[in-house]
């Protein structure tokens, strides 16, 4: 599985209501499967704003390998995530920081 990705460029987005610093397609065998938003905003590597995969490749267990080239490309990911998908990033491996009872957000930190 060869991924890659490819930066867009940021204003065509701006009307999603996602404030970001690079937006990104997520590629898959030069098969265009998601997008993901980054902000470059730490020391040690990104916090992704939003990661989204199109419906038709949900279930096919591309997160992980995904999550590991941006890790390759970045360093150590960070993102929040809802209570309904706290299931999904612990069994990705991701390391649970701090529940923000006012947002119902946890966050987290990857490292491959």
């Amino acid at each position: 599985m060869k991924i890659g990705f490819y930066e867009l460029p940021n204003n065509d987005f701006t009307d999603m209501g996602i404030s970001s610093d690079i937006v990104k397609s997520i590629i898959i065998d030069d098969i265009p499967v998601g997008i993901v938003y980054l902000s470059d905003v730490m020391d040690d590597g990104i916090y992704i704003e939003w990661i989204e995969f199109l419906s038709v490749f949900h279930g096919k267990h591309i997160l992980r390998p995904v999550m590991n080239a941006l890790y390759k490309e970045y360093g150590t990911l960070y993102f929040e995530s809802c209570n309904e998908l706290i299931k999904k990033y612990d069994a990705l491996g991701a390391i649970k920081g701090e529940y923000d009872e006012d947002r119902e957000m946890t966050s987290y930190f990857y490292k491959a």
